[in-house]
This record gives C-alpha cells, structure tokens and sequence, in this order.
C-alpha cells in the first residue's frame, strides 16, 4: 500500500502524517524511516540498505511500515527513478504487508506518477489569507476559546502562514481561562517578533542617529503592523532593560515570563548589553508618554514618532 504526503505547508502535513503513523504503528509492525535531508547521502549504499527494508523477513512482524522523506523533492534523478523502480518491483500499490508512505515537504515534489497508485494522495499547500484566517478560527475552536477581530488580525498579519506558531500561541492564549481573546490578550501573553526595522530604528535612536531613525521609520511604514510600531518599541526597550540587568542564569525564567524564545532571549540578551541602562530607562518613559498621548487622542501617531525621533536626539 502507498501513501503520499506532501505540499509546503509543513505543520499540517507534518501533523497529519503523524496522524498516519500513529494509526498504521499501533499494531506494532517493523518500522522504518528515511529522510534523505538527514543522511549523509551516500545514494548507492542508502539504496542497498532500502532494497534491504523491503526483501528481508521479519521474526517479529509480518507486516512493514517504511517512511521515505524528501527524495522526490530533495534527491538526485537518478536516486529517485532507483525509488520508483523499488518500488514497482515489489509491486507496492497491491501490497498486503508492507505501507509506503512518501512525505515531502514541497508541492513541488515530484510525486505525480504516483497519483493513481496511491491509496492516499494528499497535498498540503499554503493558501490565501482566507484559508490562514478559517485555520486560526478552526485552530482556536479546538482550545474552546473565541478571537475577536482584532486578536485575529493581529495573528494573521505577525505570523503569516507560520503555523506551528500560530498553533503555539492559540495554546497558551486558551491557558488564560477567558472564553474570549481580545488584542490586549495577545500583545500581553504572545510574542510577537519584531521586524528588522524596528530593531534598526531603536538602534538609531539609542545611538542619536535621526536621519537613519527617518529611514527606518519610513520603511514601517508601509508594513501592515504599523498600527502596532510604539507597542512594539516600547516592549522590546522593556526587555532589553531587564535584560540588561539580568543574570544569564535567569535567561529561562526571563524567556518564559515574555513568552520570548530561549535562542531570540540570547540574543536580546547580548544585543542589551550594548546599551547604557540609564538611558534605556528615560526612552522607555519618554515612549510609554507618546504612547499615552496617542491613545487619548491627543496627538496622531505619525506625528508622536517624527517627534519621539527630534526628542530622542537630545537624549
């Protein structure tokens, strides 16, 4: 019997092929599994070790589940026509006792020929943003909370068709014990990573360098989280005060109490130390008072950040 698994959408095809197996394994058959990304690719000896799998008898299990990765994607032709060959000879569409299952982690595998063999032939393709917007819903639904429209777009727009980390988050926001998510849930329990230019343009502006400040500010601009830039710089000043002071030992606790990454928590790590803690602390209070203004009305955003640029020089 064959399966075929594939397409770019890694979590999903990822997380059904698991589903596969885990049906298919209960019964304890011989297991084995092959990921040409992960071997050494020494094609000819892989090959013989295949052929191996496939005619040796088992004392334990009459029956075989073989798992091949990535060689109608990543391999050579001629490696992959040796598969092929494989597996007509042992006639693998007619087969009781033995399940192939092919997974590839591209929808451009090339995995065609194998459409009208194959007892399952299922692609996993990234769509538009109205399949990301039904897969949150969907996603959301199955930890019994609800996203309103804001919580919604806030995850579409800063993970894009980043599923795994949709799934992570939808998970701890379901922790919270609200029926109901709304954007202050998300920005206070989700990292949200921040974009290069917001980086860049704090880097600037700790370093009193207005024109490059500009130019990074007007690249912001035209991104689709502008609306969310000041949460963004002051949370990342937050952090990096914090960081600045802290203790590498801490650096877990820190991670976790952020929702931040351990491998990007190192790296805000190194990246605090590049700053004078005094003056990280006075752009944290002159942000969260911009920040204030513009949530009461009493200044536009565009104009609180050209004028946290002028203020910021005379830091």
């Amino acid at each position: 019997m064959l399966i075929v698994i594939y397409g770019d959408d890694n979590f999903l095809s990822r997380r059904y092929l698991n589903e596969v197996k885990d049906f298919y394994l209960k019964n304890h058959p011989f297991y084995y599994s092959y990921d040409f990304d992960s071997t050494e690719n020494e094609e000819q000896e892989d090959l013989n070790n295949l052929k191996g799998i496939f005619n040796e008898r088992n004392l334990f299990s009459s029956t075989k589940v073989i798992l091949l990765e990535n060689i109608f994607s990543h391999a050579p032709k001629n490696f992959q026509n040796a598969i092929i060959k494989l597996l007509k000879d042992n006639h693998i569409d007619e087969a009781k006792d033995i399940l192939v299952i092919l997974f590839e982690n591209s929808s451009h595998a090339n995995v065609s020929i194998f459409k009208k063999k194959a007892k399952i032939f299922k692609e996993f393709s990234l769509k538009d943003d109205k399949s990301l917007s039904d897969f949150i819903k969907k996603e959301a639904k199955s930890f019994n909370i609800q996203l309103d429209n804001e919580a919604l777009k806030i995850l579409e727009m800063n993970f894009k068709n980043d599923k795994a980390m949709i799934y992570f988050a939808l998970k701890k926001l379901s922790q919270l014990d609200k029926s109901i998510i709304n954007k202050n849930d998300v920005l206070n329990n989700v990292y949200l990573e921040t974009s290069s230019n917001i980086f860049n343009l704090l880097d600037a502006l700790v370093n009193k360098k207005p024109a490059l400040a500009f130019k990074y500010l007007n690249k912001e601009k035209q991104s689709e989280n502008f609306g969310l830039i000041l949460w963004h710089m002051i949370r990342e000043i937050r952090i990096l005060i914090i960081l600045n002071q802290a203790n590498p030992k801490n650096l877990p606790l820190i991670s976790k109490k952020f929702s931040i990454h351990p491998y990007i928590a190192k790296k805000l790590f190194s990246l605090s130390k590049k700053y004078d803690f005094q003056k990280l602390l006075t752009i944290y209070e002159r942000l969260t008072n911009y920040d204030l203004k513009v949530k009461t009305g009493k200044m536009d955003i565009d104009t609180a950040l050209d004028l946290i640029i002028l203020d910021f020089n005379n830091i």
